[in-house]
């Protein structure tokens, strides 16, 4: 009996010590480094079908749901993306890929917090163009790498006259096929930007665009080795971001991808029709 009672407060002893000891960690890492929270949004701006870019609809489209501490924009036309969107959506900082470098300079970086540097990356393509801007952004826990990416399509010859695309099953097939058994340009591209931002690799990363391909290819297999999608093991995983196809496929091929060491939750697909795409948005904590 004596026996028995001395391992039950042994065994009670030693869990009190532990969940003690684990609880002044947590105390002491938050009191020096508190956790920093905050939003981030990808959205591809263009469509083919219009003629003036839209800046009210846009704007309205972006705020919705409440500023995006951080927001990546793909196919913004230059000026519009370096002057009228920044002040029309109120961010004191920006950036936007050269105009005769990253696809027409259609890649911007929108932000509330202060930009440190910025890099531009020219990546493989099939003839569309390919390209990353990456800011690094300087938060109160340290810098933050933040970068806007699109990838080529080498379906978008497929696009008819009224700038829809209408495939047939065996269209798709093929595709899908090349997208999640081959070796395409965006799987090259993916490689390649790895590669590029291989020197900075404890620096908590944000990565946000129009991959042009769908969950779970090649492409995607690729980059997930290095960073999470935020959308993965929830309801928004599958979830359609380009609405240009037709109302019964919808394809997810815009993504925020993060660091190990950036925690994601809350990842939605934003339903607002302007353009071709839907904004993707989530919350973070660093």
């Amino acid at each position: 009996m004596f026996t028995r009672f001395f391992f039950v407060i042994l065994i009670g002893g030693v869990l009190l010590f532990f969940s003690s000891v684990r609880d002044v960690g947590l105390a002491d890492h938050t009191a020096l480094q508190p956790a920093i929270t905050l939003t981030a949004m990808t959205f591809n701006v263009g469509d083919p079908n219009r003629k003036h870019f839209p800046l009210d609809t846009v704007a309205e489209c972006i705020v919705r749901d409440g500023h995006p501490d951080i927001l990546f924009l793909q196919e913004a036309p230059g000026c519009l993306a370096a002057l009228q969107l920044p002040a029309r959506l109120g961010y004191d900082f920006s950036v936007a890929a050269s105009a005769d470098s990253i696809r027409g300079g259609g890649l911007c970086v929108l932000t509330r917090f202060p930009i440190l540097n910025r890099e531009e990356y020219a990546l493989p393509h099939d003839g569309k163009g390919a390209g990353a801007l990456c800011a690094v952004l300087e938060l109160d826990g340290g810098p933050l790498r933040a970068c806007s990416i699109h990838l080529d399509a080498n379906w978008s010859e497929l696009r008819a006259a009224d700038g829809q695309f209408h495939l047939t099953s065996i269209e798709l097939a093929q595709l899908a096929w090349a997208e999640f058994f081959g070796q395409t340009s965006r799987h090259l591209a993916v490689q390649a930007l790895i590669w590029q931002l291989r020197g900075e690799r404890q620096m908590p990363t944000l990565l946000g665009g129009d991959f042009n391909t769908l969950p779970w290819t090649s492409t995607i297999r690729t980059i997930s080795r290095s960073l999470r999608d935020t959308a993965w093991l929830t309801k928004t995983y599958l979830r359609g971001t380009y609405h240009d196809l037709s109302e019964s496929f919808q394809p997810r091929i815009d993504y925020l991808f993060v660091s190990r060491n950036v925690q994601a939750w809350q990842t939605q697909v934003v339903s607002c029709r302007t353009g071709d795409h839907y904004p993707v948005r989530t919350e973070l904590r660093l």
